[in-house]
């Protein structure tokens, strides 16, 4: 026969286990939350609304609305110590095309200025689904030691660079949109999907007349990602680097 004792601490167990079993946060675990890809990611629909209002409001036809760069360039932006994110500066030419010119910038929003990319493949003519040129595709890993080309051939001298954003900045009207900024994490997210070997950037536009840019990672063939957009960009003005100090700083020849 079971001891009266031991009838008690039965009861008192089921009593126990009644209770507990009617908490949620001991039946079953809280649902985690997924963190966010990156605070850039918006819907398709949105983005390929800027996109449409640009190229309908701005572009004439036959312009150029979209920039590609192979993954090579965005690895060497980042790889460099304190890298935050990108800031994308408009650019242009000699004879009046379009480009853009990309810095890595850190935690205080200062570009690093030892590193800068261009030697954009531009849409038109090379649009999604359409072959990309070999150095879009270009990603040999390579050390620093072996000179900026051999990270990337979009890497070019702060001379070159800083001459386009010069160029375009002079023909811009007073005010005007010169850069937009987007942390690393938007970068990441776009090169971490399978097959990605570059970004395209497209210009963009508000409804209120704000330029802006979208990102879509591309494919071998070409082919955008259009499942994962970026936006929600930082622009320039307000938000800027110190000008002065990426003019001024030290850099290799």
């Amino acid at each position: 026969m079971p001891s009266q004792r031991s009838g008690k601490w039965e009861v008192l167990v089921a009593t126990l286990v009644g209770v507990l079993c009617g908490i949620p946060w001991v039946t079953s675990a809280a649902p985690k939350q997924e963190p966010a890809v990156s605070p850039h990611l918006v819907s398709r629909e949105h983005a390929q609304g800027l996109i449409t209002r640009f190229r309908e409001t701005t572009a004439a036809p036959g312009a150029v609305y979209a920039q590609s760069l192979a993954r090579s360039a965005f690895d060497a932006l980042l790889a460099q110590p304190g890298a935050a994110g990108i800031r994308i500066y408009y650019g242009k030419y000699a004879d009046g095309r379009p480009t853009v010119v990309l810095y890595a910038y850190d935690k205080d929003g200062r570009d690093l200025p030892l590193l800068s990319a261009n030697r954009t493949s531009n849409c038109p003519p090379f649009c999604p689904g359409t072959e990309v040129p070999e150095e879009t595709l270009w990603g040999t890993p390579a050390t620093a030691a072996q000179g900026p080309a051999a990270v990337s051939p979009h890497l070019v001298s702060r001379e070159h660079a800083q001459e386009l954003i010069a160029r375009f900045r002079a023909t811009a009207e007073p005010g005007a949109v010169r850069a937009q900024s987007l942390a690393r994490s938007a970068f990441d997210a776009l090169l971490a999907q399978p097959g990605a070997v570059g970004i395209r950037i497209y210009y963009g536009r508000y409804a209120d007349g704000r330029e802006t840019v979208v990102l879509y990672a591309y494919d071998k063939d070409g082919r955008d990602f259009t499942l994962m957009p970026m936006n929600e960009s930082i622009r320039c003005p307000p938000v800027c680097p110190d000008t002065e100090e990426l003019e001024s700083a030290p850099h290799e020849d």
